[in-house]
């Protein structure tokens, strides 16, 4: 009975940690033979700690299912209503990818330092509670102390995980720096960095256009997972899409309070994506 908990906690830390090649919603290839016999396998995902409310890093995980080496090159991204605001998403490079790693660099460092000061200040309440001679109190310190470290390990097992399944990345794994080699049978994780303006519609998916070892075109569409909720990236579009949905009858501010909004962002941009175009044939 006495090591029910830690044995739970244990099996939900492993659970939520494991690293897998498929990190979002599987993308789908436009041309119809390429849907009949995909050549390549992708998902793509925001990684939420490298992220900040005009800055995202996205990761496309790419696995070669054939007998045969596959090749991707002259690649281009697509975003998504660009015909609208061709100029609301940027890939970062140069000084400002540079400006970027290390504002990034000391952001995690100063969380890790808070993070160390928690762990502390929680492993010291429970040294007392377990010095203390009531029986409840002792009892109290010990699943406290247990609760920390197997939370401390979570978090590490977690963003091990994070790191192996979408890799922060280098100049080598750049998904738009020269030609992408792809072993058969096998995955790799490529890397952008983007920059988005504070009118830019939300990133829902994104396309990506390639050419193959043949020379051939390919052009697939990867939906990306809701990462709002644990990232800052684009969260003042998402405040702008709520109001305008609040405007139009399409949500209620019960919704928002109560976080019970029927229609995702990703939905109500693109309603509001449609009446610009209704607007614009008028």
């Amino acid at each position: 009975m006495k090591f029910r908990i830690p044995f739970l906690l244990a099996l939900v830390a492993l659970a939520s940690g494991c690293a897998s090649q498929r990190i979002g919603p599987e993308a789908t290839f436009v041309d119809t033979d390429d849907q009949r016999e995909p050549p390549l396998k992708v998902s793509a995902a925001f990684r939420p700690d490298l992220c900040s409310p005009q800055v995202g890093h996205l990761s496309f995980s790419v696995q070669n299912p054939h007998n045969n080496w596959k090749l991707m090159k002259n690649i281009q991204l697509l975003y998504p209503y660009a015909s609208q605001n061709p100029k609301a998403f940027e890939v970062l490079g140069g000084d400002r990818l540079l400006a970027w790693a290390d504002a990034i660099e000391r952001k995690n460092q100063r969380k890790d330092h808070n993070a160390d000061l928690a762990r502390l200040a929680a492993f010291t309440l429970s040294g007392a509670l377990l010095l203390n001679n009531n029986e409840d109190n002792r009892r109290t310190g010990a699943g406290l102390a247990v609760a920390v470290a197997s939370a401390e390990e979570a978090s590490s097992i977690t963003q091990s995980a994070a790191a192996a399944s979408k890799p922060a990345g280098d100049n080598s794994n750049h998904l738009l720096t020269g030609e992408k080699s792809i072993p058969p049978g096998m995955d790799r994780t490529f890397w952008v960095l983007l920059n988005a303006q504070p009118d830019a519609p939300l990133m829902g998916w994104i396309g990506v256009r390639y050419q193959d070892e043949q020379g051939d075109n390919h052009e697939f569409v990867a939906p990306l997972p809701q990462y709002q909720k644990q990232c800052s990236w684009q969260q003042e579009r998402v405040r702008f899409l709520q109001s305008w949905a609040l405007k139009q009858g399409m949500i209620d501010y019960r919704d928002i309070s109560e976080n019970n909004i029927r229609l995702s962002p990703v939905q109500i941009e693109e309603a509001y994506q449609q009446q610009l175009r209704l607007s614009d044939s008028n």
